[in-house]
């Protein structure tokens, strides 16, 4: 369920393109999704503690980028 905050941020990142015509919401997007993966990917799939800290550090940056992208939408 982690990459789901995840997953929604970035959805929401990449509506800024439309709602705001700023194409590096985009980048943005495509840069954070590949980072995260790509760290989950080095940790390996034998530390899965390691990983679930990991997606769950990146839910809470996640939620505050909802929160951080709201914000100044409603300025």
């Amino acid at each position: 369920l982690l990459p789901i905050a995840m997953h929604m941020a970035l959805s929401w990142l990449v509506l800024q393109v439309f709602l705001r015509g700023q194409i590096y919401w985009l980048f943005l997007a495509i840069f954070f999704h590949s980072l995260v993966e790509i760290t989950a990917v080095l940790l390996g799939p034998n530390d899965t503690w390691q990983v679930v800290i990991w997606r769950a550090l990146v839910a809470l940056i996640s939620l505050l980028i909802l929160a951080w992208v709201r914000d100044v939408n409603s300025v």
